[in-house]
């Protein structure tokens, strides 16, 4: 079984992106660009390109505007045979939120890299950070109507018992004198 085989055979249907990558160097030996010796489904889907027009095509050939960054750490895992962990970043080439892991692979200027899609999450993230915010917002503003409520309760109760007083005296001599008349020698001309 060949090598591109066996890549397939156990990893051509995992659900994460794998590639396997020759980093390029120029005549002074500095890496200049990298070609897709191998890659999943996963990893074309996530491209946006067919597995074919992929396999064997140089990254900065598919997007020359490209950044540069990632030569850097390819290098340093196909020569100097270290283990990089890129955490979460924006892609400009793909326009995608990525975590990328690179692990050295037998052979001269060889790394295979695992690369998780993680736009989504920084999607919901932001959807729960805007929800949160919201949130936050309205407590406040619930907080200040509830303030403001009992303020114009209090001044209701105030106003009440202000009023209560000031209309239960003189409707109390209204009442008092009303009885007094009621009661009198002459009904008739008190009534009127």
């Amino acid at each position: 079984m060949s090598e591109l085989e066996l890549l397939e055979k156990y990893f051509g249907s995992m659900p994460q992106a794998f590639c396997l990558l020759e980093i390029l160097l120029d005549a002074n030996k500095e890496p200049y660009d990298f070609r897709f010796l191998y890659l999943n489904n996963a990893m074309a889907q996530l491209e946006g390109f067919p597995k074919e027009e992929l396999t064997g095509s140089r990254f900065y050939e598919l997007f020359p505007k490209g950044d540069r960054k990632w030569l850097g750490f390819f290098y340093g895992t196909a020569f100097e045979r270290k283990t990089y962990r890129l955490r979460r970043f924006f892609s400009s080439e793909i326009h995608k939120y990525l975590r990328i892991a690179c692990y050295p692979w037998p052979g001269a200027s060889l790394c295979a890299c695992l690369v998780t899609d993680e736009t989504d999450l920084v999607q919901a993230e932001r959807n729960v950070h805007r929800t949160s915010t919201r949130l936050q917002t309205a407590k406040r503003e619930l907080r200040v109507a509830c303030h403001k409520a009992e303020r114009a309760n209090d001044a209701k109760t105030g106003f009440l018992s202000s009023v209560s007083h000031d209309m239960r005296t003189p409707l109390n001599g209204i009442l008092g004198y009303t009885n007094l008349a009621l009661q009198a020698k002459h009904p008739e001309l008190m009534r009127e």
